[in-house]
């Protein structure tokens, strides 16, 4: 399955049955955050969970670009519904905004941090957040209803935090970076390094000829759970995460803080679960007067779907 999953919460909630019944059936479940396959995350991530870096305080995740989205314009004779496919990054139903279809890397994998092993594991809050800023002052890019950056702090039931900002800017000479960092009360450290107190430092320095690529160290992976019949199932982390972020942006969206319980069974529904889509349906977002609706913090309810 490739990430985003899922764009809203009732997409999440029929993720968790089928990732159930692929357990149940002893599927091979892979997912694209691939991360999570690569030999040097994985060493860095044991040894956080080791105590390297003693008790964990918080940890970061960043995607921050200083470019703007891909765009393809409308061609004469589109649909609506062509029109949105060929542009999916910039419409929620089927994106769930930048912080779903590109962040969700970096929020996995500081959930894998903050987890230390629980496949179910999950911030309970969240509130941040976010707008439509340098895109909306470009002509050429306007027919767009996502937003171009999000800033969001998670909680978990342990206290311990996770701040997370993701942007798009087309505005040039921005602070760039695509990263995951981890605090402790004895160092810190992001991918893939430890700086320790008292000088017990720590950087990856892989193996020599053993394949480093994590796309195909995930192939890789897969074709020998299938080959050899071992358990192999990502779905659990992958529908986890996904979840996450779509709760970050209801929290940039609304301007609220959200509660993981309440949005997971009540969230707002983007996708037409369970509808025949054609080329000629309607797709959940209309233009209107030729422009598209942004969610307005105050305004937006995440729980009106």
């Amino acid at each position: 399955m490739e990430k985003p999953l899922t764009t809203d919460a009732a997409g999440f909630r029929s993720l968790m049955a089928s990732n159930k019944i692929a357990e149940e059936k002893g599927l091979t479940v892979l997912v694209g955050l691939q991360r999570r396959h690569g030999f040097n995350y994985n060493e860095w991530i044991d040894r956080i969970h080791d105590g390297a870096i003693g008790d964990l305080s918080y940890t970061r995740a960043y995607w921050n670009n200083s470019d703007d989205v891909w765009y393809n314009r409308r061609q004469h004779g589109d649909t609506e519904m062509q029109y949105q496919m060929r542009n999916w990054y910039h419409f929620v139903w089927l994106s769930g905004d930048n912080i779903c279809e590109q962040h969700i890397h970096n929020l996995d994998v500081c959930n894998w941090i903050h987890s230390k092993g629980d496949k179910m594991y999950h911030p309970v809050r969240a509130y941040g957040m976010g707008g439509l800023a340098s895109r909306h002052t470009n002509p050429n890019k306007r027919e767009s209803e996502i937003f171009d950056h999000h800033t969001v702090e998670f909680t978990y039931d342990d206290g311990t935090r996770m701040f997370s900002q993701c942007k798009h800017n087309d505005a040039g000479g921005v602070w760039s970076t695509v990263s995951e960092h981890a605090h402790g009360t004895k160092g810190e450290g992001s991918a893939c390094w430890l700086n320790v107190k008292g000088g017990d430092n720590w950087g990856y320095r892989g193996v020599s000829g053993r394949e480093e690529n994590h796309f195909k160290i995930e192939h890789v992976h897969q074709s020998e759970a299938i080959r050899k019949g071992e358990k192999l199932h990502d779905g659990w982390h992958g529908s986890m995460a996904s979840m996450i972020a779509v709760m970050g942006r209801m929290a940039t969206y609304s301007g609220r803080e959200i509660d993981w319980n309440e949005v997971v069974e009540k969230g707002t529904t983007v996708f037409p679960h369970g509808k025949s889509l054609t080329w000629d349906t309607n797709p959940p977002t209309m233009p209107k007067d030729g422009k598209y609706e942004i969610a307005v913090p105050g305004r937006y309810d995440p729980y009106a779907g």
